[in-house]
């Protein structure tokens, strides 16, 4: 699970030298800590795949909801890879088609928001306790919002924003419901 964690963190790291490091030097940095984030996120997950025990991470806390979990299940471990090889994927084709804004702010933006949510995506995959899966839940959310909102300045792109921010805080709403029922009968809100 350590490989996993230092895999996501690989993802964020690479978000914050896009936006923080000037020129090459930053693009450079973030194209390389996103895949390599996004491979050392996927190894444990393969393990799993390829038969090996479910891995799990858990912080004690005095929080309400109890401990935060993360766990790489079988299930979990069919995602994470996906998410991951897609997410790269992804970055590949996008420095070719930021070829020429690559300097933009907007352009580093966007990078950054990529490498959030594919964190955030593996994220809320591995949660199996309410507030990680809702903070992840939330990253992911605001990530994707920004990423939507890139070409911000056409009406039709700040109208599919607003669509996309309804429904996935109507999604939210939906989930802490769902929390606050299974909760009212449990003594920690681990899954």
């Amino acid at each position: 699970m350590t490989w996993f964690l230092a895999g996501v963190a690989g993802l964020v790291l690479g978000a914050i030298a896009r936006i923080g490091l000037p020129g090459r030097a930053g693009r450079g940095a973030w194209l390389g800590m996103v895949l390599g984030g996004a491979g050392i996120a996927s190894w444990p997950a393969l393990e799993v795949v390829a038969g090996h025990a479910a891995m799990e991470w858990r912080f004690a806390t005095t929080l309400p909801g109890g401990d935060w979990l993360l766990c790489i299940d079988p299930l979990a471990a069919w995602f994470v890879p996906v998410i991951l090889l897609i997410g790269a994927c992804a970055v590949v084709f996008g420095v070719g088609y930021f070829a020429d804004a690559w300097r933009s702010p907007r352009v580093a933006f966007t990078e950054a928001m990529l490498a959030v949510l594919l964190a955030a995506m593996a994220l809320v995959v591995t949660a199996q306790a309410v507030v990680p899966l809702l903070i992840a839940w939330e990253l992911m959310a605001i990530a994707g919002l920004l990423l939507i909102l890139h070409d911000g300045e056409r009406p039709e792109v700040r109208q599919s924003a607003l669509v996309y921010l309804v429904a996935t805080h109507a999604a939210t709403l939906a989930l802490m419901a769902m929390f606050a029922l299974w909760g009212s009968a449990s003594a920690d809100l681990t899954f």
